[in-house]
């Protein structure tokens, strides 16, 4: 409120000076007075007077030569074929006190025939029909329009340009400073559905305290995880040992295990090495051909159990192979500050997050694929979605996910929303244009998978209905608050994702095309 006041001051003084003060200032001048010396002379022909002539005071030439300051032949009293005695040039050079004249033929100075001499005031030069006098010196005053000098121009605008800019300044930092302590909690869904919201990439508690800190988000450099050599675990766990990561026993979370609608303290136990039973493909490792239905397509680790968590857990209650296919591995991110666990990779605890979280909602098999995430921190790190394709090259994820669908052979593919009205992370909005270009490459391969395709949709959102189903979180929603748990170094899962299932009783997916006989409803069984 002191920013606000203090800008509402600095307006007020801005329009005194405007409206009172600047008007009775001078105003800087535009014009400069310049006195110019000139040569005066009355020119007759033929005796009688033509014209007053102005001259530089300065060497000039005068004559019959068209190139002269003065030309007599361009008089048209006069006829340079009839008067061939007038000379084609006359020097005049003045002096203090009288013109020094040289001619290059004879003429008469001072009555004087000669070529050179001398010309004082009321002097008078002839040469044929022509007679010259001279009057002296005159000052001649001219005003001429200059730039202002800078100085005069800073004296006369500065104080109201600084008021003006300390306004701007206090005004800015206020509001700031105003919106920042009404964020300072978590925002409600409700709220952000009617405006701009943060997309879902916040990866630090920090972003608790300020609407800014909301849009925190992680960056990805290239994959130096061991495991990326290309080898994947197997489903029976056995070539598990050739991954540079030691494996313990698997230590089963109770699906009692809960996190509280607000601000909750990391669980302190170290989380298990990967399980067993779920493969990792690391990027670029051959896909196992093993029987899937569902195949769930998403930009982060968390994204799944955020979006995906109440059909993945429908999945796994009816016992409907899924495999799912995370874009990047979120290493660029931070720590939450309520996470107490180690902090020397996040890359590394965050695949192992997402593994766990996977083996939760049952998922028989993870695909990495390694693409770069840029770190987000604001609306200023915003980026197209097409600028997110130009940095993954959008033809190699593309071609892997062509390669993925053609082997695994899903039933049904489900991404992330495409660029729409509704603000969302801009590397979502890529996956899904990726995910919809390879489906469209394998349909026009002539193959009849997948049969259906859907996309996730933000339910803080007012939403368009038309062509979008939901799947009621009643039965899952503890399946998928424990595997939300897992996600233990983001403030996305441990703190909003929590929120948005106790917030929002459904989750949303639109339907883009399904082919397959039975509805939606039919194919996840709600029961």
């Amino acid at each position: 409120m002191i920013y606000l006041l203090a800008g509402l001051v600095s307006t007020g003084i801005t329009i005194l000076y405007i409206a009172c003060i600047l008007p009775r200032r001078r105003t800087p001048s535009r014009f400069r007075s310049i006195t110019e010396r000139k040569m005066h002379f009355f020119l007759y022909i033929h005796g009688k007077w033509n014209r007053e002539v102005l001259l530089p005071w300065r060497e000039v030439r005068l004559g019959m030569d068209p190139d002269s300051d003065f030309s007599f032949s361009a008089l048209e009293e006069l006829n340079a074929s009839s008067f061939p005695d007038i000379p084609s040039q006359i020097l005049l050079s003045p002096t203090e006190e009288y013109l020094r004249v040289t001619a290059d033929r004879p003429l008469l100075i001072q009555g004087v025939e000669k070529s050179s001499g001398w010309l004082r005031v009321n002097g008078i030069l002839r040469s044929g029909p022509v007679k010259i006098v001279f009057k002296g010196p005159v000052e001649l005053k001219n005003r001429v329009q200059i730039k202002p000098a800078f100085g005069s121009l800073v004296n006369y605008y500065g104080p109201g340009a600084v008021s003006a800019t300390l306004a701007l300044l206090f005004i800015t930092v206020g509001l700031y400073s105003f919106v920042s302590s009404h964020g300072s909690k978590p925002l409600e869904p409700s709220l952000v559905a009617s405006g701009p919201v943060s997309p879902d990439r916040v990866t630090d508690s920090s972003a608790f305290t300020s609407t800014n800190e909301l849009e925190q988000k992680r960056g990805l450099d290239k994959p130096s995880l061991a495991s990326e050599s290309g080898v994947f675990a197997s489903i029976s766990g056995n070539e598990r040992n050739s991954s540079p990561i030691q494996k313990t026993a698997y230590i089963e979370t109770p699906a009692s295990i809960q996190l509280p609608p607000k601000k909750a303290e990391s669980p302190k136990e170290p989380l298990p090495d990967f399980p067993d039973s779920l493969p990792i493909v690391a990027p670029g490792a051959p896909i196992p051909e093993i029987p899937i239905k569902v195949l769930f397509v998403h930009a982060h680790p968390d994204d799944e159990s955020i979006e995906f968590g109440t059909l993945m857990s429908i999945c796994k209650t009816h016992g409907i192979p899924t495999a799912t296919v995370l874009f990047t591995d979120g290493e660029g991110g931070i720590f939450s500050k309520e996470y107490t666990g180690p902090r020397t990779s996040l890359r590394d605890i965050r695949i192992r997050e997402a593994a766990w979280a996977l083996h939760t909602l049952g998922s028989a098999l993870y695909i990495r694929l390694g693409l770069s995430n840029l770190p987000y921190n604001g609306v200023r790190d915003e980026q197209k979605a097409v600028e997110v394709l130009k940095r993954w090259g959008s033809s190699k994820p593309t071609d892997r996910m062509v390669e993925i669908i053609l082997i695994l052979k899903p039933d049904i593919v489900i991404s992330p929303e495409e660029p729409s009205t509704v603000r969302k992370h801009f590397e979502h909005e890529a996956t899904a244009l990726i995910v919809k270009n390879a489906i469209e490459k394998v349909k026009k391969m002539g193959y009849p998978f997948p049969k259906g395709y859907l996309q996730s949709l933000d339910p803080r959102y007012p939403l368009d209905r038309k062509g979008s189903i939901s799947f009621s979180r009643s039965l899952s929603k503890e399946l998928q608050r424990t595997a939300l748990s897992f996600h233990r170094t983001q403030a996305d899962a441990f703190y909003f994702g929590v929120q948005r299932i106790e917030k929002y009783p459904e989750e949303m997916y639109r339907v883009k095309f399904w082919d397959l006989s039975d509805d939606p409803h039919r194919y996840f069984p709600l029961e």
